[in-house]
């Protein structure tokens, strides 16, 4: 929203630095979710929004770091590399790259009621699995241990409660 003279209101303002205080922590927290360094969560929070932002807005599509987004990251790249690597952040960021040419080719075949096939049984399933990935993977840092051996998330949190 600008003003009539073409530059930016005061509600522009204060929604900019709103999103700004809210993204900022959420993309470090969902990078390292995702098994990255904190700043790339930084370039995925300010790249694709400004990115997307010539092209459309969607209320349906999540523009930007998202918890689903993260774990399934980790899931697919993990077997791949360990986290944190070099060759672990560039498999991110191609794995990046092809979701978004991804999302721009469902764009432009207008192919985006295929999201209405998914039943509400999947959905929520997937929903209450991201909850628990979530949870899990915090539990190690929030009871201060370290050392964990490698492992999925589940048997790292477990290892972690028990000592």
């Amino acid at each position: 929203m600008t003003d009539r003279s073409g530059g930016f209101s005061i509600q522009d303002v204060i929604a900019g630095a709103s999103v700004a205080l809210v993204l900022i922590p959420q993309s470090v927290a969902y990078a390292e979710l995702a098994g990255l360094p904190a700043y790339v969560g930084l370039y995925a929070g300010a790249i694709p929004p400004i990115a997307a932002s010539f092209f459309a807005s969607s209320p349906y599509l999540q523009t930007g770091p998202g918890a689903p987004t993260a774990l399934l990251t980790l899931g697919a790249l993990l077997p791949l590399a360990a986290r944190g690597t070099p060759d672990y952040i560039a498999m991110a960021a191609l794995l990046a790259l092809i979701v978004g040419v991804v999302r721009i080719l469902v764009g432009v075949l207008k192919a985006g009621g295929i999201a209405f096939l998914l039943s509400q049984p999947v959905l929520m399933a997937f929903t209450t699995g991201a909850a628990v990935l979530i949870v899990a993977s915090q539990i190690p840092g929030a009871l201060g241990v370290s050392g964990a051996p490698a492992g999925g998330v589940l048997a790292q949190a477990a290892w972690a409660a028990a000592h």
